[in-house]
């Protein structure tokens, strides 16, 4: 059975399949586009952080950053007394804004923990919350 014939674009005649084959097979192979030898490899391109990585890793540089303050603050004395909004406020331009500001909760919680800040068991008015009280801090013993 011979296959059915087809037309040669550009010669203007009609050539059957086999020939066609036959042409092709005739013909000089392709170079095909290769890699070049000295190209550089390609780097792993490295995912970007999940938002828990940025929120875990914003924490511990705010701890940090906070720390590094209290530790210039007086121990004793109304000097040395805070809010975690007089607190941010001092670190305003040092770090950046947190993904969340329920951040600073955390950021309180650890500080408390690891014992940088302690309560004084007094409260004081703040703008960040329409003056509700918010608890004032002195530094603690692990500063």
């Amino acid at each position: 059975m011979s296959r059915p014939n087809t037309y040669a674009k550009h010669s203007g005649r009609t050539v059957s399949a086999e020939q066609q084959l036959d042409i092709f097979a005739a013909a000089d192979p392709v170079p095909l586009r290769r890699r070049r030898q000295h190209a550089k490899p390609r780097r792993r391109v490295e995912p970007p952080p999940t938002p828990e990585e940025v929120r875990v890793t914003w924490i511990e540089l705010a701890v940090d950053a906070v720390r590094r303050i209290v530790v210039t603050l007086p121990e004793k004395g109304k000097a040395g007394q805070f809010t975690m909004e007089q607190m941010r406020a001092k670190l305003d331009g040092l770090l950046w804004a947190p993904p969340d500001l329920r951040a600073w909760g955390k950021v309180t919680v650890m500080l408390l923990r690891r014992k940088i800040i302690q309560p004084t068991g007094r409260y004081a008015p703040t703008a960040a919350i329409n003056g509700s009280a918010m608890a004032v801090y002195r530094r603690g013993p692990e500063a």
